[in-house]
Parts: structure tokens; sequence; C-alpha cells
């Protein structure tokens, strides 16, 4: 690992940004300095992390309320870091995992008589389509990297809003659109604008979430760390992201992320995110069962699970792994259903399978859930399945790490939200 001695003041021409891995079951952060320049590298200088209260049973608004806490534990532990360093907090960037988001790809087609000029304006009236498909309203000003503000009385009510759950607001805001794909008449380009064609395809991805949430947030990282800008995004298109540009040999992956209440699977094929799909199991869940197997506490099974192969005796060992039997095999199964739907909708699966877990322990744990018996092998390339996890060595390659932010590195969304703020924050300042 790249470490460095920590610096009083931040260096000329870099950023300090506050990034905010936003899960099911906590909420990660970390101080980065992203740096100008085509080489330029982004810098992590300061972690933190505010786990949820565990529960048993999951209530949305109490999973909210969860959520916020912790946001403000966070960030205000961030600004403080900040202020200690002599630097001001420029950017927010904000990255929501399942259940806070929801995700979907458009593919659009234009097609005329003969042959003409591809505009700018055929463009914005196709993706203007996809914002009304997508259940959002156009707007000159969608709600995404602007100055955190003060919002009175910001309505408290559960982001299960942008899920559309019975009884709350369905009003939800756009935070990101981003186009994937470009090709004319069949041909994949990255400069449309002024050539002629026939037909125009474009695949966007879009994705949305609570208006409310969003407010809410706005009206706290005001008070922590007011004048950054707030710039939300959700996790399945930061990680693809930098995947594909760590591999660019892997066109076609599945990105399984299993968060404390979820697992979501984010399928690309030829380098688009073509979908998202997720269901309620999740880190959590399996400790639940585990205890109840095991007839102990949860702070009890979440130890058994973080112990190192090889570092619990035989009979602990033997007995941890009888009692996973069954919470394996109702995972598996869910997983089997979620990827039969997607073969369905997108043909064979592809081998390349990539496992992310909240914490190093975890993301192990399903890794080995994949390679044991009946697993389901079968849904993803007739033998050529490969669950494996992504290698600290290659995100070291497009970042750096001070020793106080050590636990950074073995976070790998909180890496990979680095490496995508470095690619797009200073592009659009």
């Amino acid at each position: 690992m790249l470490f460095s001695s920590t610096r009083r003041r931040v260096k000329a021409g870099r950023m300090p940004v506050a990034l905010f891995d936003i899960g099911s079951g906590s909420v990660r952060g970390a101080l980065a300095h992203l740096g100008g320049g085509k080489h330029a590298e982004a810098r992590l200088v300061v972690g933190v992390g505010e786990d949820f209260l565990f529960h048993e049973h999951v209530q949305p608004a109490r999973l909210s309320r969860a959520m916020t806490a912790a946001l403000e534990k966070v960030a205000t532990a961030l600004a403080f870091a900040a202020h200690g360093r002599g630097e001001s907090i420029q950017h927010a960037m904000l990255t929501f995992s399942a259940p806070w988001f929801i995700g979907e790809t458009k593919v659009l087609h234009y097609e005329h008589d003969s042959p003409i000029e591809i505009t700018a304006s055929i463009i914005d009236a196709l993706i203007e389509e996809a914002w009304r498909r997508f259940g959002t309203t156009p707007s000159p000003n969608p709600p995404r990297a602007r100055p955190a503000r003060s919002s009175r009385g910001a309505d408290e009510r559960a982001s299960s809003a942008a899920r559309g759950e019975k009884g709350q607001s369905s009003e939800s805001a756009l935070i990101e659109l981003s186009v994937a794909r470009v090709a004319l008449n069949g041909y994949r380009t990255r400069a449309p604008i002024g050539k002629v064609a026939r037909t125009l395809e474009i695949a966007l991805y879009l994705s949305r979430t609570s208006r409310s949430t969003l407010e809410e947030i706005d009206a706290l990282l005001a008070r922590t760390m007011p004048g950054a800008v707030v710039v939300p995004h959700s996790e399945a298109l930061v990680l693809t992201s930098v995947l594909r540009d760590l591999f660019p040999v892997h066109e076609d992956f599945l990105l399984c992320q299993v968060s404390a209440e979820m697992t979501e699977l984010v399928l690309v094929l030829e380098g688009v995110l073509l979908e998202t799909f997720s269901f309620p199991y999740g880190a959590h869940t399996l400790v639940r069962e585990l205890a109840s197997a095991l007839k102990t506490v949860p702070a009890e099974t979440l130890s058994l699970l973080s112990l190192t192969e090889g570092a619990a005796d035989e009979k602990t060992t033997r007995r941890i792994s009888e009692a996973l039997r069954k919470p394996r095999e109702r995972w598996l199964l869910e997983l089997s259903r979620s990827l039969a739907s997607l073969t369905d909708t997108h043909g064979l699966m592809p081998g390349w399978f990539m496992v992310l877990a909240e914490n190093t322990a975890m993301t192990e744990r399903f890794r080995q859930f994949l390679l044991g018996e009946e697993s389901v092998s079968a849904f993803l390339g007739e033998g050529t399945f490969k669950p494996t996890t992504i290698p600290e060595q290659a995100l070291q390659t497009r970042l750096t790490c001070e020793a106080s932010a050590a636990p950074c590195m073995r976070d790998i969304s909180l890496a990979c939200e680095a490496i995508f703020a470095q690619s797009t924050l200073l592009s659009t300042r």
C-alpha cells in the first residue's frame, strides 16, 4: 500500500472532497484530495464509519432515521478532520446503495426514412422522453451538483418513498443521467453530433431517490459542511464505471453487492450497465438466521463470522459450517431466482462475477457461498463461473492512501468512489 506522511495543508491544485458511502447497515465516509492534471490520482487522507444499531426486524422509517443519524456523525467527523488540517470541503459526493435508489437503463431509438444529420436537439428530445418514461420530470436544474442549502422543516419520510411503498409519497428526484453507449447505423461512436445517419441508438442509465431524503441530507450537510456542492450517485453506476476502467478486457460481468439488508445484482453487457436487481437478504439477514440457529446473540455471531480461516478451532468451525447450511441455501435460492429473471430478459449470464460486501469478512463469506456445492453456476456460463473479489492491488494503481486513512483501502466501495470522484468531479467544476 502507498502511504505518505500526513500534511497539515492540502497541496496546491488539490481539492478536498467528502465521500459518503450510504448503505443499508452503515454509512462510511472519507476525506479525499483530488488532484488536477491528466495523470493525477485521488488521495485518501481520513476514513470514518458509523454502523446502524442492529435490529431484529427492519422497518423503513427506522432504517431512514438510522441512516441520517449515522450520516450526520460521519459528516461531522470529516468536517472536524478537514478543519484540523486547515482545509475547507468543497464537494460532498453521496453514493447510495440499495434500498436508497432505483436505477434503470433505457435503450432509446430514433429512425428516419433517409440519412439525416444528427443534432443536439434530436438527442435532447430522446433524453427528455427517457426522463418521462422513468417517472421524473425534465428540468433545467436537476437535483445534483448543487451547494448544500438549509431546508427548514425537511420531511422525515422514509426513503421507501423512492420505492413507492404504500402510504408513502412517491415523489422522487433524478440523481443520475449517464449516456452509456451511442450507436449510429448500428456502429458505436463517441461523437454523434454532426454525423449523418439513418438510425440513432442511445443506452441511457438513470437513477432516482426520494426527494425528501435528498432535502434532508442537504439540510444536514448545510449544517456540517456549509458551501459544499452535493453530488449524488448510485453505487451501481460508480462501481461498474470503475470496474470497466480497471478491467477493460471484461466487457461482460455481474456485480453482486451484499449490503446489510439487501443483495443487489448489477448486470453489465458490452460495457453497458443494463439492469440492477435486488432482493431483501443481506449480511444482517444472515446474522439473524445464524444467531437463531446457534442460540446466541448477533454480536457473538458477527464475531464468529469474522474469524479468519484457521483462526477458529475445529469444533467451532464445524458448528458454524452446519449452522450456515440453511441460510446459505436460502440466499442461493433468492439469488438463483434473480439470475433466472435476468437470464429470461438478457440471455446467458456472464461468467465473471464480482462479489462485494460491507466488510472484507462478509465479502469472503458470500464468495464462499457461491463456490459451494449446488451453487448457481448453471446460470453463469456453463462452467465458466468465476466468483472473485476486487483486488486491492488494482485499486492502488489509481489512488494513494495516507496512514490515517488505511482502512479505506480495504473498504472497496470507498476506494472506488475516490477513483470515480477523481475522474468526474474535477471535470464538472
